[in-house]
């Protein structure tokens, strides 16, 4: 109950699932990937941890945009 994320970590959100089975999703902001690995390790010895790398929907969109090619008046 004392634990603290650590320096560089920002908790957008953290919500709990009303199951049987303890379930979590946290939404962790960080720049460096080892800080959320950091969280990941504190917690696995209880839970089983899964990360997952997301976007917002804006940058999602950009990169996908990046990513097709031209195309020309229809």
């Amino acid at each position: 109950m004392r634990w603290q994320p650590p320096k560089g970590a920002n908790v957008v959100g953290e919500y709990w699932f009303p199951t049987d089975d303890p379930s979590v999703v946290a939404i962790v902001e960080a720049e460096d990937p080892a800080t959320v690995e950091a969280i990941r390790l504190a917690w696995e010895d209880f839970f089983e941890v899964s990360v997952f790398p997301v976007v917002t929907a804006e940058e999602g969109l950009a990169q996908l945009r990046q990513g097709m090619p031209a195309r020309g008046p229809s």
